[in-house]
């Protein structure tokens, strides 16, 4: 296992941030974000997940917008950097917080 990865973060934070939404999604996420319903949830749910990520791997230079977070047609988030599927558990769960966990198994990253 290379690392582990936690964060917490509250959804209204997030509220009305199209400025952050351009500087921390990828561009496939930019899309999803810009057709959600509940954007501020989708965008915090991406962010906390990207902090898990640099606390995992200790990576604090990171682009947040390399890193993609893609939900499979069940909903189940995947990790992809640069393009890349990385080998890692990502658990999400949200109401008024956001807490995202990451284990990454890649020792590439």
């Amino acid at each position: 296992m290379k690392g582990l990865g936690v964060d917490v973060t509250l959804i209204e934070r997030f509220e009305n941030k199209e400025e952050l939404a351009k500087r921390v999604l990828s561009p496939l996420e930019l899309d999803i974000y810009y057709q959600k319903k509940k954007s501020a949830t989708f965008l915090a749910s991406r962010f906390a997940c990207k902090e898990c990520y640099v606390k995992a791997t200790g990576d604090k230079a990171i682009d947040y917008r390399s890193l993609s977070i893609l939900d499979d047609e069940n909903g189940k988030p995947f990790l992809y950097k640069d393009g890349n599927k990385v080998s890692c558990l990502i658990s999400i769960s949200h109401d008024i917080f956001v807490f995202a966990v990451i284990i990454i198994d890649d020792e590439s990253i």
